[in-house]
């Protein structure tokens, strides 16, 4: 029985069915289980008839006149003992041939599965036992089963409730894992976990788009060689371990692509704990900088320009700082700014950088500063004048 825990719900039922029947020494034993409301449904058998009870039979939970022991038992949720007359002449006896191989119903113990708390209960099912059996292996109407008997029952019964409140429980967890999974997979943000080693145990698929790496490349690797910096994990980890609420909110820092580039994010990490309390590792959420910061730079390379115009005392001298700064921060070789004139015609040539060919190598732009080109040769430019 110590394996129990390793088993699936339907190999524990019928290993615990084969047990209880084996050490009360009964001709027969079911576990029934109630799947909806006053319903039970047969899920564990060994020693019936192959025309009494089977596998996945049901039976209304129901107490009155000859609507059947089992149900009647459900329904009284109490131990139920009896044998010899008192069970033949029991009002609740259907009157259907015997269940147990013999064909035989000398002696009966039974009891209902509950789950307890406070003062309610809730029925999980019911587990019965048929004739008690002589030292011949053979059932007798003078034969039942004894207090010993009653005692051990009552002990199979608190193992087939935890094997029920168990199994249930794996279900609920693996219904969280599978609904984890799925947020994970539908997150805009990459997602990575790791353990209270520092390994990666989770690395989804925005995280695998963000960075170019798989996550069979990823799981089991030091969480420390996903940052830009190899020292960031560490500092995050004592953030974390300083922070009352265990988490870090709204982090800007990078990690590694593929290429071994930089990659800007901002990142909130949760620390993890286990049943016991315990640190059982972080899980954090990234999302992308790339794009914001770009947005980012423009604005400021905006701004910067108007600042430069509008500081300048006049339009000539901000055009030109406003073209030096272009150059600069667009990494430019050569800027150069024209204006229309009267006329729309002609483009003007009002500002170059660099504005000189002393200070800089290459041709020499200065001649343009107040050349006049026709609009015509751009295209761009008289298409833009043509429709406003």
């Amino acid at each position: 029985m110590s394996n129990l825990g390793r088993l699936p719900l339907d190999d524990r039922l019928t290993l615990i069915v084969r047990q209880a029947k084996e050490i009360l020494g009964a001709e027969c034993c079911g576990i029934f289980l109630a799947h909806r409301p006053g319903t039970l449904t047969l899920e564990a058998s060994v020693g019936h008839h192959p025309d009494g009870f089977h596998k996945g039979m049901e039976i209304a939970v129901h107490s009155s006149p000859r609507s059947g022991l089992t149900g009647h038992i459900a329904a009284s949720g109490e131990l139920f003992h009896a044998y010899g007359t008192e069970l033949q002449q029991h009002f609740a006896v259907r009157g259907d041939p015997p269940h147990a191989a013999s064909r035989q119903c000398y002696s009966l113990l039974a009891i209902p599965l509950l789950r307890r708390w406070g003062d309610q209960q809730e029925l999980l099912g019911l587990l019965r036992t048929d004739n008690k059996l002589g030292p011949d292996g053979r059932p007798s109407s003078n034969l039942f089963f004894s207090q010993e008997d009653i005692w051990l029952l009552r002990l199979f019964a608190d193992i087939v409730v935890v094997a029920i409140e168990g199994a249930g429980l794996v279900a609920s967890l693996n219904e969280e894992r599978d609904r984890f999974a799925r947020l994970v997979a539908s997150s805009p943000n990459g997602v990575v976990a790791n353990d209270q080693n520092g390994f990666i145990t989770v690395f989804d698929s925005q995280a695998e788009m963000i960075t170019g790496y798989r996550a069979s490349e990823m799981i089991g690797q030091p969480v420390a060689g996903v940052y830009a910096d190899p020292d960031e994990a560490s500092r995050i980890g004592e953030r974390l371990r300083a922070a009352p609420d265990g988490r870090l909110v709204g982090f800007e820092t990078a990690v590694l692509n593929r290429q071994n580039e930089p990659v800007p994010i901002r990142l909130t990490v949760t620390r993890l704990v286990n049943a016991g309390g315990e640190p059982a590792g972080s899980v954090g959420y990234f999302e992308d900088l790339r794009d914001i910061q770009e947005t980012r730079r423009r604005l400021e390379l905006l701004l910067s320009a108007s600042n430069v115009v509008a500081q300048a005392q006049n339009m000539s001298e901000g055009l030109q700082h406003l073209t030096e700064l272009m150059a600069s921060v667009l990494e430019l070789n050569f800027c150069y700014i024209c204006i229309l004139d009267e006329s729309n015609q002609f483009l003007v040539g009002q500002a170059i950088a660099p504005n000189s060919s002393a200070d800089h190598d290459g041709p020499d732009w200065s001649n343009l500063l107040g050349q006049k080109v026709s609009v015509s040769r751009f295209a761009g430019v008289a298409d833009l004048l043509k429709t406003g």
